[in-house]
């Protein structure tokens, strides 16, 4: 789908302005990127337009997203772009549209965004500010504030980067960025009377410009944290509502030229140095402004959807009018008696008069935004009945809309708050309202504008729906046909086509009209527009409203043939569109004059009045007043019964469980007599388990013994038979042994006989015929011991106990002397041939005796 743009690619881009056309325009939000070559614009229905100037031309990025509130270029991508609306942020590519990313975290409407110089983003809405990381667009921190506290701005402010936060009550505070710890603070006193709209820094971080609905602007120095002067604005320019810096080369960051936007959409540049008004551009009705980072272009953006840009050098060569401006010295802030309502009040009949007020109208198209209470006020002839108000207050009356949150979501507690509370007003006022369910719709816009003066609201609301809303109730639950066939009247006069086109596509008064009467035109326009198109409602005779109905299918009449569809209708009388503001006002005066008086709202309806009590509203069917007191009679004879009901119903409950009661305890006592019985019988059937397990038991034992009596006299048979056994095999040993023994013995005996004799001889050889009766005697002893030993029944120990030993030690000295023997005479004689022949002997005899004491030595070793 095509947007309509004021934007065409010719010399005049880069000179001075785009001219507009005759076209509708719908852009509503403006910004450059950091290379001052695009120039992006939105509009209301999601759409952005972006402008090359080095190219020269332009390309659509497509639907964004519906209501965005802000968009802006990052200074470190050129061509990354900021969008952002109601509870939604993307980034978006401005080359082709891409959404880059989707920045999650934000509930409300954003109202400001702003780039840091160490790559940090800082957006907010209302009541809370989101830090991001820019690298990959991460949440760093959130700033989150009490319940109540509204923001009015939140900027990263230049070089520090720190983090400067405005809220509603003109309070200012600077907090750390990287700890989000608070620095300073500018209480509301010390900004005097400036209502804090907007605020301007310097590139260099030392100074800001602060201004507001009032015609001075404060001059601050950050660096030493003081205001040092004020400048006060010519008599024509009542306040600011933008302000901006305009950067200029070899200024080292501190900006000169400060371009304001002031609150009668003129844009006008301040020589901050000179203090003097440099120039004012030649366009009027400007609702934001937004300056090339370069210095060489501004973009302004008109209340009627318009887009000029302007060549900086080119205004300062054609304007030269400057004109300089009041300087005062900063002074601390006065505080000023709070005046009295009643002296103002009558002060304000006296000076002002309707007519005045529709002049001021008609040349500025709407009030000032300062003033708009207070003529909102006059106008309708307020009472400002703080008694009777009280009164109506405590009588609270029984309110359907107290779960209004749950058909009815507002995210602002604050509003829903100030919504139920001027709601309950009304009801309390006149039971009625009760029954209309598009009163919420009807009210919340008034509640958001005069949200701190309850009084006020309410009265506002009641004063219009006595004098604005006539007839409007007459049928309900049904729509005021009778109103609606006036608007019908209006349109079919003034253009019979677009009625027949309507009728067509199924479309009634009930969709192109009332839809826009019940909601108080606050679907179909923004916030500021509203403000602006009830200002003419309320200065206008009731019949206006009626009017202004009729006057925004008139003016979309080109829209709405060229479309067919009943749901695009439903989404066209529902939704805001493009709208030319100035030109819809103009036609529903335009209207108002030339309709004939067959066709006039005013010959039906009552005129204005203004009354300082509060009326007793009857502008509705008097059988609905009945039905209400029937069905609140009926209402009441239900709850009574439903109340006796209950109470019956708690009664036999109490009764129910009385006897649930009684009949639980009798069971409880059959069943314990029954597990009583059952448990006896369980303990008789143990009792009796039991003894025969006792008797199974001692069967088993003496069972038991008897076997192991059995195997004992067995075992004791095995071991008796072993013992014998082994005891028999031992002896048999032992005989054996004995034998062997006795042998070994005998044999010893017989070598020690044979010993004894071969001692006796070599005792004979070494004595030659010498004496041998100890030998022979000797030897005699021992064959009586032996012949002893032989007969002797305990000849083995008796041999043990023979000192063989002795009898060895005795041979060993024979054979030594037999052998000193030999030597001695083997020297003393070789020639002696019977000394030979007697050596020669006693060798051999001497071998012999060797010999056998080797057998009788083997044989001990067998003994032993």
């Amino acid at each position: 789908m095509e947007i309509d743009t004021v934007c065409c690619l010719k010399e005049e881009l880069l000179k001075h302005a785009i001219e507009p056309k005759a076209t509708k325009k719908d852009g509503q939000h403006a910004s450059y990127n950091s290379t001052g070559v695009f120039l992006a614009v939105s509009n209301n229905r999601g759409d952005i337009i972006v402008i090359d100037f080095v190219l020269r031309k332009f390309w659509s990025l497509g639907f964004i997203a519906l209501g965005s509130t802000l968009i802006k270029f990052s200074p470190f991508q050129p061509s990354d772009l900021l969008v952002g609306g109601e509870g939604f942020l993307h980034i978006v590519d401005a080359n082709n549209g891409t959404i880059l990313a989707i920045l999650e975290g934000h509930r409300g409407a954003l109202v400001d965004a702003s780039f840091s110089d160490n790559h940090l983003l800082i957006t907010s809405t209302s009541n809370e500010a989101i830090i991001w990381r820019t690298e990959k667009y991460e949440k760093l921190r959130v700033l989150v504030l009490e319940e109540g506290t509204i923001l009015k701005s939140v900027v990263f402010m230049p070089i520090s980067n720190n983090v400067m936060t405005c809220y509603q009550n003109d309070a200012i505070q600077a907090w750390k960025s990287d700890t989000l710890e608070p620095i300073n603070q500018i209480i509301p006193n010390v900004i005097n009377r400036i209502t804090v709209k907007t605020i301007a820094f310097t590139r260099n971080g030392r100074a800001m410009v602060i201004g507001g609905y009032s015609p001075q602007l404060l001059v601050f120095m950050i660096d030493i944290w003081k205001a040092v002067e004020t400048l006060t604005l010519p008599e024509n320019f009542r306040g600011v509502k933008q302000l901006e810096f305009l950067p200029q080369h070899f200024d080292a960051g501190a900006n000169k030229i400060l371009i304001a936007l002031t609150t009668n959409r003129f844009v006008i540049f301040i020589d901050m140095e000179k203090e003097e008004l440099i120039t004012k551009l030649e366009c009027a009705d400007v609702s934001r402004i937004s300056v090339c980072p370069l210095g060489k272009q501004i973009g302004c953006v008109t209340n009627s959807g318009d887009v000029r840009v302007f060549a900086v050098a080119q205004i300062f060569e054609k304007y030269n009018s400057k004109e300089a401006l009041v300087h005062e010295p900063y002074k601390p802030g006065i505080v000023l008696r709070k005046p009295n309502y009643a002296k103002v009040k009558q002060k304000m009949r006296d000076v002002l008069d309707l007519n005045k007020l529709r002049g001021i109208l008609k040349e500025f198209n709407a009030y000032p935004d300062l003033y708009r209470r207070t003529i909102w006020s006059f106008i309708l002839g307020i009472p400002n009945n703080a008694k009777q108000y009280e009164a109506i207050v405590r009588n609270v009356y029984d309110c359907k809309f107290l779960d209004l949150e749950s058909y009815y979501p507002i995210e602002n507690k604050r509003d829903l708050k100030n919504l139920k509370r001027t709601l309950s007003d009304l009801v309390s006022w006149c039971p009625f309202f009760s029954e209309v369910t598009y009163l919420p719709t009807f009210v919340f816009p008034f509640t958001r504008f005069l949200q701190s003066e309850p009084i006020i609201c309410f009265e506002v609301v009641m004063t219009i729906i006595v004098n604005f809303c006539q007839y409007w109730f007459e049928y309900h639950p049904l729509p005021p046909v009778n109103v609606l066939g006036m608007i019908e009247n209006i349109l079919m006069e003034h253009d019979s086509e677009l009625v027949c086109h309507l009728h067509a596509n199924a479309v009634t008064s009930k969709l192109y009209a009332w839809s826009l009467l019940k909601s108080a035109f606050s679907e179909i326009v923004c916030a500021n527009d509203w403000l602006i198109i009830w200002d003419h409602i309320i200065s206008n005779e009731p019949s206006f409203v009626l009017f202004a109905v009729a006057a925004y299918s008139l003016i979309n009449r080109n829209y709405l043939l060229a479309h067919k569809g009943l749901d695009y209708f439903n989404e066209f009388y529902h939704n805001q569109n493009p709208l030319d503001f100035k030109r819809f006002i103009a036609k529903i005066y335009q209207l108002l004059a030339n309709t004939t008086e067959n066709n006039q709202p005013r010959q039906y309806l009552d005129y204005f009045i203004p009354r300082d009590t509060y009326p007793e509203f009857e502008g509705f069917p008097q059988s609905s007043l009945q039905y209400d007191e029937t069905k609140q009679a009926v209402q009441k004879e239900n709850k009574d019964m439903l109340r006796n009901e209950q109470e019956f119903m708690r009664t036999r409950c109490e009764e129910i469980d009385k006897l649930k009661d009684v009949q639980r305890e009798s069971e409880e006592m059959m069943r314990l007599s029954e597990l009583r019985e059952l448990y006896a019988n369980k303990m008789k059937l143990e009792r009796k388990s039991v003894c025969e397990q006792r008797e199974r038991l001692r069967k088993f034992r003496s069972r038991i013994a008897k076997e192991e009596s059995e195997l004992l006299s067995v075992a004791k048979m095995e071991m008796l038979e072993k013992t014998c056994k082994d005891k028999r095999r031992t002896l048999e040993t032992l005989q054996s042994v004995k034998q062997n023994v006795s042998l070994v013995e005998e044999e010893l005996l017989e070598h020690y006989k044979k010993l004894l004799k071969h001692k006796l001889q070599i005792e004979r050889l070494m004595r030659g015929q010498g004496d041998t009766t100890g030998l022979t005697e000797e030897y005699r002893k021992l064959e009586d011991e032996i012949l002893k030993a032989r007969v002797t029944a305990n000849s083995t120990e008796y041999l043990k106990q023979l000192n063989v030993a002795t009898g060895l030690a005795a041979m060993d000295n024979l054979i030594g002397k037999v052998q000193s023997e030999i030597e001695k005479r083997s020297k003393s004689s070789s020639s002696d041939s019977t000394n030979t022949l007697q050596i020669t002997k006693l060798s051999s005899e001497s071998k012999e005796l060797g010999e056998e004491i080797k057998n009788l030595m083997s044989l001990l070793s067998k003994i032993k």
